[in-house]
Formats: structure tokens, C-alpha cells, sequence
């Protein structure tokens, strides 16, 4: 069972170092300057004790400098900082409580015709100092949600993970600079911790299919998305739509997986899905399509299924995708659906979080041969 460090109960007796940025692009120097002068030492922690993250994992040498305040009149927020590919400061986005609600906002400047100027984070991402001994990349979408994992997981990850977060909407230009920092450090193993819904399904797809482990050439094996569907009023119905695209040499998964889809999906009465069949487009690539309901086993089972047809192994071996189990909230009798892992660690109340794949992801070389199967999903 994982030791998850406490909560402490005075967070705002911590001062935590500055960040020294190296030169910024000159194209943005000036916006990342004015930034800059608001930046301070974190010294007020109570927003993310508040979302139960303790003082001693913000207080860990891989966040130093990571982690900020950022003063603005009468206001100082904590904010997260966001770097580019040369790890130099750009931006940096601001987090506080309206009433019970959390906010994010990136600072910005109104410049002489009174437009807002911001700089732009492409090609940036919030990211930890570099573990000591580097053997895992923790990818979410919020840095928030990063922590809690990292918390929840301490004893399996500590001093041997580099934590990253978009900061929000998940680029392509993010996943070339996460691909770089993996062959950098040799990192082979990818976790992702994204939210338990339709946004944090798109966060992993395009992980899956865009983040490149270091040891391997091996481009990505399939491109895919997955979106809500919308009625004729534009409002969002009850199903997702994946789109899934192969290069012409990847028929054999592409009908694997296919074929998986078809008999465990498709197929079945109960599950409702529809897809529109595998064909050959005019750029000689292999395509499908899936309708199906927008509920957790599908996706899990869609998730599932990508790396069961994947007969390399390649999906097994460098990524754990990982969502948080249906826990009973404090105070409540049946169990939640845990829509993340920040929420998850504000309702964990001591049982058992790692998992036989977690633990064999975490601690083992090499993987068994034999897919996972769950007890709602049946292969043959």
C-alpha cells in the first residue's frame, strides 16, 4: 500500500525559491519580462492544501521555482509556470478560489489601442525540475491533477518522475516537445492522468498517438479523436464519435483493432455502437469511424482495446493510462464516480491505490504477453 504523505496544517510558513528564466524569445521578451516582475516566492501554499495537496510534496526540490506567486495590485496568486523547448520561462498561469470556485487565467497586458497582449504559449508546457533518476514522465492535463498522482503514488514515483502538464488544451507542438524531453532524459514510460471524461479521453488519444518514448524510432501506429456529437441545435447529445486514421502500412492493426471494436462493440445489442467500416481514402491511408454511448466503459473499453491489438507490444510496455476507481466520497455511503485525480485524493481515505498493472508498470522491465481483461469485456 502507497505511504501518502499528510496534509500539514500550517501552509503558509514555506518560502520557496524564485525562478532566475533564462533569455526569453526575442519575439516575446518584453510581455515575458513584464510577467516576470510579478513573479514572486511562493510563499502562500493555501490553494492547493485546500485541494488536499500537502506542503511537503510542494515543498519537494523538483518543484523549486516551478511553482510561483504572482502579484498584481492587492492580489497574489499561486501560478504555475510554463516553459518552452529550451526550458525557458515564457508565461505563467495563474490559480485562486472566486467563492467556492477554482480559476485559472493567464496574465496579460492591454498595449496602446487598449487590446490585450498575452504571450504565446505554443510550444510551451508546465514541467518539474528533472528527477534524479529519470524513468517516468506523469502527463495531465492540469498540474493540479499531476500532484495529487504524484501524492497518491509517492513511494513508486519519487525521484524518478518528471511531471508535466499542457496547462489546458493539449497541442500536437506539446507533444513534440514532451517526445523531445523523453529522448532527452531516456524516459520509456509515459503515464497519463487525465480526467475521466470526453476531454480527458482526447488528452490521452493524441498522447498515445504523439508522444514518442526514448529507445524507440517506431512513428505512432494510429492517429485518433474522440468528440462529443451534436444535434441540429448544436447542443451535445449523449454519444462520442473516435475517428481513427493508419498509415498504409499498419492494415494488420488497423484491422485488428477493427475487428475488436466490431465484435465487442458493434456487435452487441447492449452497446449500441455504430461504426462506419474499415476503408482506404485517397491519401492511401486505412480509416473507421465509431458512434457510440458516451459512458466510462466505453471509453475504457476503446482504450483497452488500441493496446490489445497492438501485437508489438509497444502500447503496453511505454504507456499506463490511468483513471482514478469509483470511491465513496466522505460523508456519503455509495461510491462516485471520480471525475479526477484531484478529486480523488480529497475523498482517499487510506485503500489500497496500486493496482497488479500499476505495480508492474512502476517496478518491472518487462511486460506479460497477456492481455488484461476486464469482466465486462470478453475477446475470443
Amino acid at each position: 500500500m502507497e505511504k501518502v504523505p499528510s496534509l500539514q496544517h500550517s501552509p503558509n510558513n514555506h518560502v520557496f525559491k524564485a525562478y532566475t528564466p533564462k533569455e526569453a524569445q526575442a519575439s516575446q521578451k518584453q510581455l515575458t519580462e513584464r510577467i516576470f516582475n510579478h513573479i514572486g516566492p511562493l510563499t502562500d501554499i493555501s490553494y492547493l492544501t485546500r485541494r488536499n495537496i500537502s506542503a511537503e510534496i510542494i515543498a519537494e526540490p523538483i518543484f523549486l521555482g516551478r511553482i510561483a506567486s504572482f502579484k498584481h495590485k492587492t492580489h497574489e496568486n499561486i501560478c504555475f509556470h510554463s516553459f518552452d523547448s529550451q526550458d525557458r520561462f515564457v508565461t505563467t498561469c495563474q490559480r485562486y478560489y472566486s467563492g467556492d470556485k477554482a480559476v485559472k487565467q493567464f496574465p496579460y497586458f492591454k498595449d496602446a489601442n487598449g487590446v490585450n497582449q498575452s504571450p504565446s504559449t505554443n510550444g510551451t508546457i508546465w514541467r518539474s525540475n528533472n528527477p534524479e533518476k529519470p524513468e517516468f514522465l506523469l502527463f495531465s492535463e492540469s498540474p493540479e491533477d499531476a500532484l495529487s498522482y504524484y501524492q497518491l503514488h509517492h513511494t513508486s514515483l519519487a525521484g524518478k518522475t518528471l511531471l508535466c502538464s499542457s496547462l489546458g488544451t493539449f497541442r500536437p507542438d506539446q507533444a513534440s516537445l514532451l517526445s523531445a524531453l523523453c529522448e532527452e532524459l531516456a524516459i520509456s514510460k509515459i503515464i497519463l492522468t487525465n480526467d475521466n471524461d470526453t476531454a480527458g479521453t482526447r488528452f490521452d488519444l493524441l498522447a498515445l498517438c504523439a508522444i514518442k518514448p526514448a529507445g524507440t524510432n517506431q512513428s505512432p501506429i494510429l492517429t485518433a479523436s474522440c468528440s462529443l456529437i451534436e444535434n441540429e441545435h448544436h447542443q451535445h447529445v449523449n454519444k462520442l464519435h473516435f475517428q481513427f486514421s493508419f498509415s498504409q502500412n499498419q492494415f494488420s492493426y488497423a484491422e485488428k483493432l477493427f475487428n475488436y471494436i466490431e465484435f465487442s462493440l458493434i456487435n452487441n445489442k447492449v452497446r449500441l455502437a455504430v461504426s462506419e467500416g474499415l476503408f482506404k481514402s485517397d491519401d492511401n491511408k486505412w480509416h473507421f469511424e465509431l458512434f457510440c454511448k458516451n459512458d466510462l466503459v466505453h471509453v475504457e473499453d476503446v482504450l483497452q482495446l488500441i493496446e490489445m491489438a497492438d501485437k508489438s507490444n509497444y502500447f503496453k510496455q511505454h504507456f499506463l493510462v490511468d483513471k482514478p476507481q469509483d470511491l465513496t466520497k466522505k460523508g456519503a455511503e455509495k461510491k462516485s464516480i471520480m471525475k479526477d485525480w484531484n478529486e480523488f485524493l480529497e475523498h482517499y481515505q487510506g485503500d489500497q491505490i496500486v493496482d497488479s498493472k500499476k505495480s508492474k508498470f512502476f517496478e518491472q522491465e518487462g511486460q506479460s504477453d497477456m492481455p488484461e481483461k476486464k469482466k465486462h469485456l470478453k475477446i475470443l
